[in-house]
Parts: structure tokens; C-alpha cells; sequence
């Protein structure tokens, strides 16, 4: 029994050499994947139109808000997930003809399940991370309010402005994109009363 809880000097060399394959194992996968992420750095760097890159960032941008919120990320992926996405702000701000635009459906599921058609199943907040909402709340500010804002839009605002420090600076950033899009619909003749009266009722 009590060789069962004895560390023999044969044993002491199997633990390290397991944890020695573990280690590698997990440094082979974050190699992997930082060669993956620098590949998608690359793409975006020679994707020179407005258009082209449109078409990229449909369906790569969600993923890497998500993917920059996971708790796993070591420091180098981590550092490499902030530069692509610094570049696609850097790319949104500085473009030429300001025709870039971001997926605005996916980035508010992102955060926010709206109710159903028939109202049985209220909106709901999605868990995600600090960085996640901070940054998506970013990209949400540099293209709302636009003509083509999903219907959601305003009701998704109001639900995460309800639900964040009342004052902070994601607050601050709610209230501001909100109130925008709510000028925007009044300047087009557009009733938004019932939208916020919905959203009202649900809390």
C-alpha cells in the first residue's frame, strides 16, 4: 500500500517525461496556431480593395471576437488575435472610399438573441467576455447607425445598455450608438417607439 504513494526514481523520470510530451504537445498546438493566425494577418494585408475585403471579414471577424475571448489563449496568440484585429479597425478608419462593411447580423448574435416572431421566447444577453463586447461594441460604433441596420438593432442597444455598469465606458459607448440610430430613424419619418415599448415589457 504504501508503495502505491512511494514517488520511486524510476517514476519521477515517467512523470517528467509525461509532462515534458504534454508540454510539447501543447506547444506544438499553439505553434499551429499562431502559424494559422499570422497566415490570416497576411491574407488581410494583401487584401487591397474595400470590396475584397468586405468579403473577408463576413465571416472572419465574428470568429475572432469569439476566439479573443477565450480564457485558454496563451500570451502569444493572444497578442496576435489584438494585432489582426487592430488592423481591420486601422483598415475601417482609414479607408479611402468608406465602403468596408462589417456584418452587422453577426456581430449583434455575438451578444444578443432576439425574441421570437411569436414573442413566446423573450431576447436574450449571451455570455461572452470582456473583450468580446468591448470590441464588438467598437465595431458596432464605427458603422451605426446605416441604412441597412438589421431590425434588431435598437432593441439589442437598449437590452445591453440595461445590462451593463450604468456608468462606465461601455455605457457610454451604448448610449451614444443608441441615441445615433434613434436620430437616424426620426430623420427618415421611422417609428421606434414600438420597438423600445417591446423591449420595455420584457423586463
Amino acid at each position: 500500500l504504501l508503495r502505491a504513494f512511494t514517488t520511486t526514481p524510476r517514476r519521477e523520470r515517467a512523470i517528467s517525461m509525461e509532462h515534458q510530451k504534454n508540454d510539447g504537445t501543447k506547444n506544438d498546438s499553439e505553434v499551429l496556431e499562431l502559424q494559422s493566425l499570422q497566415r490570416v494577418s497576411h491574407r488581410l494585408v494583401l487584401t487591397d480593395s474595400d470590396e475584397k475585403f468586405t468579403i473577408v471579414i463576413k465571416t472572419l471577424l465574428p470568429k475572432l471576437l469569439v476566439y479573443l475571448g477565450k480564457p485558454s489563449n496563451s500570451p502569444p496568440i493572444q497578442s496576435t488575435l489584438l494585432q489582426i484585429i487592430s488592423h481591420i479597425l486601422n483598415r475601417l478608419k482609414t479607408s479611402q472610399t468608406g465602403s468596408i462593411s462589417l456584418p452587422l447580423q453577426s456581430l449583434i448574435n455575438l451578444l444578443y438573441t432576439p425574441p421570437t416572431s411569436s414573442s413566446a421566447t423573450p431576447s436574450t444577453l449571451l455570455p461572452v467576455s470582456s473583450y468580446t463586447l468591448n470590441f464588438t461594441l467598437t465595431f458596432l460604433s464605427l458603422t451605426l447607425p446605416t441604412p441597412n441596420q438589421p431590425p434588431s438593432t435598437i432593441p439589442f442597444l437598449i437590452k445591453i445598455f440595461n445590462s451593463v455598469q450604468p456608468i462606465s465606458q461601455q455605457a457610454d459607448m451604448i448610449s451614444h450608438i443608441l441615441l445615433e440610430c434613434i436620430k437616424d430613424k426620426h430623420e427618415k419619418g421611422e417609428n421606434v417607439q414600438d420597438e423600445i415599448r417591446n423591449v420595455i415589457k420584457e423586463r
